[in-house]
């Protein structure tokens, strides 16, 4: 009796220990995306206090106020067809701090000219990833003017 007890133990024991470290693997607040329509990189890493949208290989960071935990509900950004220009939302600005970093891409832009107003919203010569949960967490929608090209994962979870 008392060695059965000892195996149920051990087996609920080592089961516990199997299930952290998958959480901490799956969860590990480094998140790699790539769209490979247009071969594109771009990683979420969760703090704390804050996510950190870190674009390029160059460590060119957008830091979001509140961390999400997943949600990426807010985290938008626009990635122009004919040059490297990188479009954010245009509430940005008002929502969240921005800081930029040995940006590797032309220009980074946080508001719009009149002339092209909310142009990524309007004009089909923009990439749009969109994070949220519509099609769960840590996901982020790809489109590019009408057409829609569906969701990506992190890299991590393949």
């Amino acid at each position: 009796m008392v060695k059965k007890r000892y195996v149920v133990f051990v087996i609920f024991f080592l089961m516990v220990i199997l299930s952290v470290i998958v959480r901490c693997r799956r969860h590990s607040g480094v998140y790699a995306y790539h769209c490979k329509e247009i071969d594109f990189t771009f990683q979420v890493l969760e703090k704390d206090t804050c996510d950190v949208l870190v674009l390029g290989d160059g460590g060119d960071s957008i830091f979001y106020q509140a961390p999400y935990n997943g949600g990426y509900l807010g985290i938008d950004f626009f990635l122009s067809v004919d040059s490297n220009i990188i479009y954010l939302s245009p509430y940005f600005p008002v929502i969240y701090n921005k800081v930029e970093k040995k940006y590797k891409m032309q220009s980074i832009k946080s508001t719009f000219e009149d002339e092209t107003p909310c142009a990524p919203y309007v004009n089909d010569k923009y990439w749009n990833f969109s994070g949220g949960c519509d099609q769960g967490r840590y996901t982020f929608s790809v489109s590019c003017g009408k057409k829609r090209y569906g969701f990506i994962e992190p890299l991590e979870w393949n």
